[in-house]
């Protein structure tokens, strides 16, 4: 008995300690966790710690001393008490301010049609349980079975590096892919024949979106190049001071967000070609952003380990995705607009709930890095350096499909039926 009433007591001294520790700011650089670590009077490393486990270890040890009413931070270097509070406030200009109500009156419409279809839906749950349910298992029943004739269509080579980045044209029968060359190529969907080839950029092209008949990539040399449907340049976005990772388009096409290795995303107006926004953030070089589907909050992860969640309404950080192990390398949004997504190199797919502001669950979806993921209204699709592409579930995220390709998968887009792939020996594939 006595046991057992232990077992409890630790049990909710453990809750308790965890509750402590999510309300607390742990540093994520590696050298300011030693120092919170000596500061605590912690031995710096144990045998076998690798970075994630020092901060872990750190965070109990600070819930600890909260608990205890003892000393949480290091005092600050060189601070005084006649020194004046610092501005850190981003001033933002008149361009910033106008793009900021235009993408909160934007986004109203949009919203209300995506909550009216949730609302219809559960309208049509309550009138008859029994049937909706029935319809529901039809669905994935047969979802499960298109998705299990998926067969090659077709295969590219000739790139001269790996394929980083591919994505179809929204409206016509093109796809777009890019390779670490900084060559960037147009194929017919149909046919596989390439139709137009550019090679303007310096260095790795890892972005490449389609806009309205407006190409947008993204390359090592910091720049931002437009193209029209010739790939024949309209304009050169110049604002990053290093090397310019994934990029995405607003819903409305009007602007476009780039993630870059300046440890900044940047948001451009794609008409008047201006930077409005150079957003900091993150800790080390930022690889993956994308739009929310309602167009008013954008999601931004790197190289620390860490995603965030933007208002760009406000520019306010509204959420902190901290879960990953290692780097994110990919992102997205569920069409249901509270689940976000984020894939990374501890070879999972973490699930975020913006109502609960929390995880709400991890995939163990490959055994290598997860490169790339696109979201549809049925499933997700990720792919990996483990050199398969898989299909998960978007309700329940079961695994539907597994594809096994010739090795390893550095990008992946979905149109219709047909799925597109960016491989590392040089090849793109197309599955139908």
């Amino acid at each position: 008995m006595n046991n057992a009433i232990s077992k409890v007591k630790e049990y909710l001294e453990e809750a308790e300690l965890e509750k402590i520790a999510k309300t607390l700011i742990v540093p994520s650089h590696d050298e300011k966790v030693r120092v919170y670590l000596r500061f605590h009077k912690e031995p710096v490393t144990l045998f076998g710690e690798d970075r994630a486990d020092r901060r872990a270890r750190l965070r109990k040890v600070m819930a600890l001393c909260k608990k205890q009413d003892k000393p949480v931070y290091p005092p600050k270097e060189d601070e005084s008490e006649d020194e004046s509070p610092i501005d850190r406030t981003l001033k933002g200009t008149e361009e910033l301010r106008q793009a900021r109500l235009f993408i909160a009156h934007d986004c109203i419409p949009r919203s209300n049609a995506r909550l009216a279809d949730e609302k219809a839906l559960y309208d049509s749950y309550k009138a008859d349980e029994k049937s909706f349910i029935l319809s529901e298992i039809d669905k994935r029943r047969q979802l499960r079975f298109e998705l299990a004739k998926i067969t090659p269509y077709g295969s590219q080579s000739g790139f001269q590096r790996p394929v980083s980045a591919v994505n179809f044209h929204p409206d016509q029968d093109v796809l777009a892919a890019a390779d670490w060359s900084g060559t960037i190529s147009l194929f017919d969907q149909n046919t596989l024949e390439k139709v137009a080839s550019s090679s303007e950029h310096n260095g790795k092209v890892t972005g490449v979106v389609w806009g309205d008949n407006v190409l947008a990539s993204g390359a090592q040399d910091g720049r931002i190049l437009l193209h029209d449907s010739s790939l024949n340049q309209v304009a050169v976005l110049s604002g990053h001071t290093s090397r310019v990772a994934k990029l995405d388009f607003h819903p409305t096409k009007k602007y476009l967000a780039s993630a870059g290795f300046d440890e900044v995303w940047n948001l451009w107006d794609c008409e008047k070609t201006t930077c409005l926004l150079s957003q900091p953030g993150h800790s080390k070089p930022l690889y993956t952003v994308s739009f929310h589907p309602d167009g008013n909050l954008l999601l931004s992860g790197g190289l620390d380990g860490i995603g965030r969640i933007w208002d760009l309404r406000s520019g306010k950080s509204i959420m902190v995705l901290d879960g990953h192990l290692r780097e994110i390398y990919s992102s997205g949004w569920s069409f249901n607009g509270y689940n976000c997504f984020t894939g990374g190199a501890d070879n999972n797919v973490l699930v975020w709930d913006l109502r609960q502001g929390l995880k709400s669950h991890e995939i163990p979806a490959h055994h290598n890095i997860v490169s790339d993921l696109h979201v549809t209204r049925d499933f997700i699709i990720t792919a990996s350096y483990d050199q398969t592409v898989r299909f998960w579930d978007s309700d329940t995220w079961e695994l539907l499909q597994s594809i096994q390709t010739g090795d390893k998968v550095l990008s992946v887009d979905y149109k219709s039926t047909l799925l597109g792939l960016g491989r590392w020996d040089r090849t793109i594939d197309i599955y139908c």
